[in-house]
């Protein structure tokens, strides 16, 4: 995963292979350099993250699915969503039986279930497995916000 690294960032972990994403790195964690939106609140690390979020928030851009109703804001969605639903690829855990449609659903199952991860609401003492358990307790009335 980490062959070819070249370049590490002398204030934390982070590992690059080309400089210019050293670069990007260090400029968004490092020195909270980002680039905002010119038609709402929205900011960015990188200028390409705007102008995907303009292209898609603003101006109403649209990936189409050609064998179904889906649409996708990203190329990459688009591409997900083929995979997954049209061609049945699948994603196996190598820990157990579960195979997801997503690379991402993966790596939340892996988390939750095998390296005991758990997100902890900090307004109360709510505990879940899931990202999406702690989004949605946190716009519930449960929550003592």
């Amino acid at each position: 995963k980490h062959e070819g690294v070249k370049y590490s960032c002398n204030q934390c972990e982070y590992k690059a292979v080309r400089h210019y994403s050293l670069t990007m790195h260090k400029q968004s964690v490092h020195e909270g350099i980002m680039y905002a939106c010119n038609l709402c609140d929205f900011q960015a690390s990188k200028k390409a993250y705007v102008k995907n979020h303009e292209l898609t928030k603003h101006e109403g851009l649209k990936y189409s699915c050609n064998k179904c109703q889906f649409q996708a804001t990203q190329k990459s969605g688009l591409k997900l969503h083929k995979q997954s639903q049209h061609e049945g690829l699948k994603y196996p855990c190598n820990q157990c039986d579960y195979q997801a449609k997503q690379p991402s659903n993966l790596r939340t199952h892996q988390k939750a279930k095998h390296e005991s991860v758990k997100y902890s609401c900090t307004k109360c003492d709510y505990q879940t497995e899931w990202p999406y358990g702690m989004s949605k307790h946190k716009k519930s009335k449960s929550c003592l916000q």
